[in-house]
């Protein structure tokens, strides 16, 4: 199992290429909103996975966690590759409470940590706008497309020591035997 645990940090860690990944938050009507955002997710820190948001009037993303801090993220492939009879996609999605973070050296930590895992030259210190970081602590995890039959889907509930189980939720549905 460490080998699909390994196919799942590559997937949502954001080196996979054709991987996209999706914030859904709820507003005080409980209703969902989604917007695709960049992540960067701490395997070392029982997998927290943090975005950036910027300040604007009326920004949404922030209002919706200050009112109710949980949010789902979702990872999903577009390069074209499917799984299943039906042209499904791999995808990931994570449960998780949200702490929102304004303090700018913190901010600059986690961009700085970012930069270093990620190889990347550039970490988007320097800035002329306000923003925020959002850590999102995942409480369960949901992935399809990474087990050997495509009717078997992943789950995580412990991010101390992952471990996964499997569940067959595609009993009696077409090409359910299919190989993913």
């Amino acid at each position: 199992m460490s080998d699909t645990i390994n196919q799942i940090k590559k997937f949502i860690g954001g080196y996979e290429r054709g991987v996209v990944s999706f914030l859904s938050t709820v507003n005080q009507y409980d209703r969902s909103t989604i917007r695709q955002v960049s992540t960067f997710v701490d395997f070392e820190n029982q997998w927290t996975i943090g975005t950036i948001g910027r300040f604007r009037e009326g920004d949404l993303k922030y209002k919706h966690l200050s009112n109710n801090p949980k949010a789902t993220m979702h990872w999903v492939e577009t390069s074209g590759n499917t799984i299943g009879p039906r042209w499904a996609v791999r995808n990931v999605w994570v449960h998780a409470d949200v702490e929102i973070i304004e303090d700018e050296n913190l901010i600059n930590e986690f961009l700085l940590k970012r930069m270093q895992a990620r190889k990347q030259d550039h970490v988007g210190i320097e800035k002329n706008y306000e923003r925020y970081l959002m850590l999102l602590k995942p409480v369960r995890l949901r992935a399809e497309g990474f087990a050997e039959y495509y009717r078997e889907v992943l789950l995580i509930n412990n991010f101390i020591k992952p471990e996964i189980r499997q569940v067959n939720y595609r009993d009696g549905v077409i090409g359910s035997d299919e190989k993913a």
